[in-house]
């Protein structure tokens, strides 16, 4: 386990580091609440790290990483990836020195590929505005960040009593029902902290007053979403408001008959399609998978 000081964010990570210095650098974004970096961790993340270098992390206030008050707005979730990836940058460049890959007076600039999850798709969109080195973007299920998604959300989760119960499961039974009893209690109860004791829920909603230039992006995106997702509809528009603009290689995946669980219910070819990627973005292939 490894911890990112960043004055009271203290944010776990953990980094697999591939052999070269040609291999991108994969960052997966998790879910908001009931998630954290271990629905990476437990499905494509060891097929992934043999052919690229992947960074794993719980955002601020999930998993291992810590609770803070104030501080959950998209720009703080940016500084805390700008200052991981720095972090990870010089830990693969001295794993790759030491290994004999590299010289210590050489530089390592690794191309980024975002992998966004449910929430981590908003974050994936807005980081790649900010970070020069983010090459792709892969939204898996990930939310496109309109601000109807965002004002919808705060006022689900705002809700009291047994609609706020059956809110919950409609956003979050797709990590709810994989986890055992006692890490759902565990679950339930740090989300239950970041609602009612942070500034999560009021920051969500100055993000929803702002919205993305996403169209604008230059750089290709996959798409892979359950037909059944609710996720679906945003995504969609996205992709053909970009295809109006020039597409920019962008490629569309739907799996028939999946839901918003789709990492958990085609994890396999959610995989396989990554690695190929992957590999297409060594040769500049966006489209191949």
């Amino acid at each position: 386990m490894s911890i990112l000081n960043c004055g009271q964010r203290q944010l776990h990570y953990q980094l697999f580091t591939h052999h070269t210095a040609t291999a991108p650098l994969v960052i997966y974004l998790h879910g908001l609440l009931m998630d954290n970096l271990s629905s990476g961790y437990f499905t494509f993340t060891h097929h992934l790290k043999d052919h690229a270098h992947v960074l794993l992390y719980d955002l601020v206030g999930h998993g291992r990483s810590s609770f803070v008050s104030s501080g959950y707005r998209l720009k703080d979730h940016y500084h805390d990836l700008d200052q991981l990836l720095s972090t990870a940058q010089a830990e693969i460049k001295s794993q790759l020195t030491k290994e004999g890959v590299l010289r210590e007076d050489q530089p390592l600039t690794l191309p980024v590929i975002l992998v966004g999850c449910s929430f981590g798709g908003t974050l994936a969109l807005y980081t790649s505005t900010k970070l020069d080195q983010v090459h792709s973007v892969v939204l898996l299920e990930g939310h496109t960040g309109t601000p109807q998604f965002l004002t919808q959300l705060t006022d689900d989760l705002s809700s009291t009593g047994e609609r706020a119960e059956s809110l919950v499961a409609q956003h979050f039974q797709h990590w709810l029902h994989r986890s055992s009893e006692r890490k759902r209690t565990r679950l339930v109860k740090r989300s239950e902290r970041l609602i009612y004791e942070s500034s999560f829920l009021q920051d969500l909603r100055e993000d929803a007053t702002q919205s993305m230039e996403t169209p604008s992006l230059d750089m290709p995106i996959l798409y892979m979403y359950g037909s059944n997702s609710d996720a679906m509809m945003q995504a969609q528009s996205l992709y053909r408001s970009r295809q109006n603009k020039g597409g920019l290689n962008d490629l569309f995946k739907s799996y028939e008959g999946q839901t918003h669980a789709l990492l958990w219910e085609k994890t396999s070819d959610v995989t396989d399609s990554l690695i190929k990627w992957i590999k297409g973005e060594y040769l500049g292939l966006y489209s191949s998978v």
